[in-house]
């Protein structure tokens, strides 16, 4: 009898378990909208999603609208580490995501300055210039990761979730000066900085690496304007923990006891300086994703 009733017991169990995966699963199905060729339109549970930075799309369009030059979109990043540049998505069910996010950027910015130029004999009436130039070097990585919940069951959807970000940054800046120092100008005309103790003047500064980490709560909205084709919108909250790298600085000045250009070399020892600050991502960041 026993055996019996743990029989009876184990195959209701497994009826039971059996009958809510299938409502689990009509009712995930019954969810989805289908377009006229009877292609699902939002995601399903085992999809993957592929994303990117929006922005330069509709910039075109917006200039084409506007009778603007319409120069052509190129994929890019936002100056935001919360902007996404790529990202990826595996649907666990209809309704949930796991998600991750790279940004990464390389950028160098030149500056052009001009400075009266140092002559003996100046042309008062002829003025001669020279050009002061700064490089500036930058590189970011970052990467988040998370879960994503959704809500809705029209081609409008509610998504939010939280994601945890980690990240590395550096940084450098050159500065060439367009009068240089000598015999005769120890400390010639500058655009740039100033000179200072010993008439010395920065020609280069580096930051180590600063690391980055952090978690953010985001909430937004994907419309779907075509089958698994989406434009969606984002905005975020983020309390992140910073670290900050040491900097090294090098001079160059005239020595008077070598009677030449010489270097020097100063390091700011930040002695482990870190910052633990709330961000808000006010500009948010708008994405086109394609599921598959």
């Amino acid at each position: 009898m026993k055996k019996i009733l743990s029989i009876i017991f184990c195959a209701g169990l497994m009826l039971s378990l059996y009958s809510q995966e299938v409502s689990t699963q009509a009712e995930e199905q019954s969810t989805n909208l289908i377009s006229k060729k009877g292609i699902s339109i939002l995601p399903e549970k085992g999809e993957y999603s592929i994303g990117i930075d929006a922005t330069p799309f509709l910039n075109y369009l917006g200039s084409i609208m506007n009778w603007g030059a319409g120069t052509a979109p190129s994929f890019s990043t936002p100056n935001d580490i919360y902007g996404i540049g790529i990202s990826g998505k595996y649907m666990k069910t209809n309704n949930t995501a796991y998600r991750i996010n790279l940004y990464t950027e390389a950028t160098t910015y030149k500056n052009y300055y001009s400075v009266r130029k140092s002559e003996l004999t100046p042309d008062v009436l002829a003025p001669q210039y020279a050009e002061d130039v700064s490089i500036s070097n930058y590189e970011n990585f970052t990467l988040t990761f998370g879960i994503e919940k959704r809500r809705g069951k029209s081609r409008v959807q509610g998504i939010y979730g939280i994601d945890a970000i980690i990240g590395v940054d550096a940084s450098q800046l050159n500065y060439e000066y367009g009068n240089p120092i000598t015999v005769d100008f120890n400390t010639p005309e500058i655009y740039l900085n100033s000179y200072g103790v010993n008439g010395e003047r920065l020609i280069e500064s580096s930051t180590e690496n600063n690391y980055i980490f952090g978690a953010r709560g985001f909430v937004g909205v994907e419309f779907f304007f075509g089958p698994k084709i989406s434009l969606g919108g984002e905005l975020s909250y983020a309390l992140r923990y910073r670290t900050q790298g040491n900097t090294q600085n090098t001079y160059e000045y005239w020595s008077t006891t070598d009677l030449r250009v010489n270097e020097i070399t100063r390091n700011v020892d930040y002695k482990g300086y870190m910052s633990l600050g709330l961000l808000t991502n006010t500009a948010g960041s708008i994405n086109l994703n394609f599921y598959f």
